[in-house]
């Protein structure tokens, strides 16, 4: 059985080569209104012979929030109706791979070039050339070959879905989910036709499809990144240097208790002067979902002399988003 919580997106908000911290959150639905129907009874599909039906009913009903279900789905009375339509298609692009090595006059290797050719057909072979009836490419006082091609058949198979997902509620349409999901692999062979499992090409795409309907109807648990301060500043000592390296170290194990303590310690040693230090600290507070803390070492560190105090100030204003977001999440979460 497939095995589904809340679902979980990561959201990379500040991008850079160096050190970074993530913060684990809630973001509330994207349709607010769903959390005032959550019994739910789950009606055909119109052209599901994949099923669709049975995929959409068993994720909706293993969703979860900390082991409680998200969703009742009901065959009795509900205050929501799921249905829709949909239909899928199969596309097949069959092509050959040919790799030719040049040979020198003494049978030496050279340079493979590889040419991309589509064929109508299906064929798989290997060749040295010269051939005997290609008499121009054939030296009968060195009968070493002039080129090899080497020739990969290769299938790309393309499974699409499409039509809708709608949600009736109190006789009117709550949300239309579009269904427009393609999903292909690509599998090469030089010794036979290469195989390409459509039934799970077909599973990928409906379950691509459903979890992405969900994240619009429930409460996610999303993710963001922030970059750290990971550069020491010009007049501290190699111990506080250190200090600051293996607290980085913690951070990337997200090991925030550890790295917690050290940045504690380093603020104090640096008598709370350093913005690198508290900008990093209120960080893994951040991390840590202690945001009132957070806001006020931002808020210390906004003080300071730094290039960076912009930092201080954009943390402060992302956390009270995320405290709203969170607020909103669990208030559908404990309709």
């Amino acid at each position: 059985m497939r095995s589904i919580s809340l679902v979980f997106i990561s959201i990379l908000l500040f991008y850079g080569c160096g050190s970074k911290a993530k913060v684990y959150t809630l973001k509330p639905a994207e349709i607010s209104a769903m959390s005032s129907h959550k019994k739910i009874y789950i009606d055909r599909f119109d052209g599901d012979d994949i099923g669709f039906q049975e995929k959409l009913k068993t994720s909706l009903v293993e969703l979860r929030y900390n082991k409680t279900p998200y969703f009742e789905v009901t065959y009795g009375k509900s205050n929501a109706l799921i249905y829709g339509r949909i239909s899928h298609r199969v596309r097949d692009d069959v092509y050959q791979n040919q790799y030719i090595t040049h040979f020198d006059k003494n049978g030496k290797k050279g340079e493979r070039k590889e040419h991309k050719e589509i064929r109508p057909y299906m064929a798989t072979k290997y060749y040295d050339f010269p051939h005997k009836e290609n008499q121009k490419n054939f030296d009968k006082k060195n009968p070493a070959p002039k080129e090899s091609v080497e020739v990969e058949m290769c299938l790309e198979r393309e499974v699409s879905l499409h039509g809708n997902i709608e949600i009736v509620a109190n006789s009117k349409i709550l949300y239309i989910y579009p269904i427009d999901k393609q999903v292909s692999k690509k599998e090469c062979s030089y010794s036979e036709y290469p195989r390409v499992d459509t039934r799970m090409l077909l599973e990928d795409a409906q379950y691509d499809v459903i979890d992405d309907f969900i994240a619009k109807i429930a409460p996610q648990k999303v993710s963001y990144e922030i970059d750290l301060i990971d550069s020491a500043e010009k007049n501290w000592t190699k111990e506080q240097k250190n200090i600051l390296k293996n607290a980085m170290n913690f951070i990337e194990d997200e090991r925030y208790n550890e790295a917690q303590q050290l940045l504690v310690s380093l603020v104090n040693s640096t008598n709370r002067q350093s913005f690198v230090a508290l900008y990093n600290l209120g960080i893994v507070l951040e991390a840590k979902a202690k945001y009132d803390e957070a806001k006020l070492i931002y808020k210390e560190a906004s003080k300071l002399y730094s290039k960076d105090v912009g930092l201080s100030i954009e943390a402060i204003n992302r956390i009270t988003n995320t405290q709203k977001s969170e607020i909103e999440a669990i208030n559908e979460i404990e309709k």
